[in-house]
């Protein structure tokens, strides 16, 4: 991975790009640092093409009208980012942060260039306050990281060949930013800080390109009448090979049914129903894929009952014309049983979490969706492993609200970078 650039929960950290652009004389590295900055068209990139003019204008993230001195502040460099390519380790005591019982401690070692004391001093307290401010985002579950995996490149049309942004979660600050040198030269002013962000989520994601993303209006599905309980009623068991048919082991004895959630859908209802394929080839052979599945109901009505099933395609078939897909083989299905008014659910893979965000006057909020598996048990987030293409089966009660949008994106998740 490389340490040139850094955003965490959307706000930028590092950018070497950006620093380059305002006047920091990286081609001397400071006189301060041992390594200099080097890619090619990253500027353009992050930039969208626009390139970065000033600080004020841009505006760059440590900009504030109200503190001069940040003018004179001409950028954050990646020197160093240690502890991608090492793996993730149990720590003694770790295990109630962490399921899995494994930690990642990531150290950066950036270099903050400057025109004078008071500039500097300027931006070692906003780099602080970034840091401590990104930390407890989305809900206090740690900030999302954007970093680079590699210098993008580009076509002979000067467009973007794949996308080198890789993706971590439920990051914090443990260590850190602490000054561990000062440099003057050339009336600049050089810092080096070092900081560490652990997360328990140890694995790193890689966006899907734009044109593997699947948007889906739920409103235009067929109509059906979705029976749930008769649904999973007709799933049987597989046969058990182990049993012999001429001395078979004695019934077990009768357990007590579990109590089922009087907001999971009893009675047959209206719902419309889509289904979509996602090809083989959005698919990886050799690493795990996760999909993210965001459901905005629109600003008109709630939506209820939201039904998603994913199914194992091994022949590529076209789902959409096959004349059955059974439920009791799907590989896994969420029902979210009530998403409000201009209301967003997020269903992600990456994180293991399910949350709704309802936006009104009053304001925003956030927490955690109503959501069962089948029959109206818990649910599995889905990991696709096998390379092959997947059916896509997507319910809603009718009538649909007018605006909702479905929109699924599939991660690919590695456990070092």
């Amino acid at each position: 991975m490389l340490p040139d650039y850094l955003t965490l929960n959307g706000y930028e950290i590092i950018n070497s790009a950006r620093a380059t652009a305002y006047g920091a004389r990286l081609d001397e590295c400071g006189g301060a640092i041992s390594a200099c900055f080097e890619c090619d068209g990253l500027e353009e990139w992050l930039s969208h093409g626009q390139g970065y003019r000033s600080i004020s204008e841009d505006p760059a993230p440590w900009y504030d009208p109200a503190s001069p001195e940040s003018q004179r502040v001409y950028g954050v460099v990646g020197l160093a980012v240690e502890g991608l390519a090492t793996g993730a380790y149990v720590q003694e005591g770790s295990a109630e942060e962490a399921p899995s019982g494994a930690t990642r401690d990531i150290l950066f070692r950036v270099l903050i260039e400057a025109q004078d004391d008071c500039a500097a001093d300027y931006a070692a307290g906003w780099l602080r306050e970034a840091i401590e401010w990104s930390g407890c985002g989305q809900g206090c579950r740690g900030a999302s990281a954007c970093m680079l995996s590699c210098c993008p490149e580009f076509d002979q049309d000067g467009n973007p060949v794949e996308n080198p942004i890789r993706n971590m979660f439920g990051l914090y600050a443990v260590e850190g930013p602490e000054e561990t040198e000062r440099a003057y030269a050339d009336d600049r002013v050089y810092l080096i800080y070092e900081f560490t962000l652990r997360t328990t989520n140890v694995d790193i994601f890689k966006p899907p390109p734009l044109e593997r993303v699947v948007t889906v209006d739920p409103g235009r599905g067929e109509r059906v009448q979705l029976d749930l309980p008769a649904v999973y009623e007709a799933c049987e068991d597989p046969p058990d090979c182990l049993t012999d048919p001429d001395n078979p082991a004695p019934d077990p004895p009768p357990r007590p049914t579990a109590p089922l959630d009087p907001r999971y859908p009893t009675n047959p209802y209206a719902a419309r129903r889509t289904v979509v394929s996602l090809p083989a080839e959005w698919m990886s052979r050799t690493l795990p894929v996760v999909p993210v599945v965001t459901i905005d109901s629109g600003g008109l009505a709630p939506m209820r009952n939201f039904l998603v099933r994913f199914y194992h395609n091994p022949f590529g078939a076209d789902c959409a014309s096959l004349p059955d897909l059974n439920p009791c083989r799907a590989c896994t299905d969420i029902l979210i049983t009530y998403i409000p008014t201009n209301g967003q659910a997020v269903i992600d893979g990456r994180q293991f979490t399910k949350v709704v965000t309802c936006r009104s006057r009053e304001g925003i909020s956030t927490g955690d969706a109503v959501a069962f598996g089948p029959a109206g048990a818990a649910f599995q987030y889905p990991v696709f492993s096998c390379g092959a293409s997947i059916c896509m089966e997507i319910y809603t009660a009718d009538p649909t609200p007018p605006g909702a949008s479905v929109v699924v994106e599939l991660y690919q998740r590695a456990g070092a970078g």
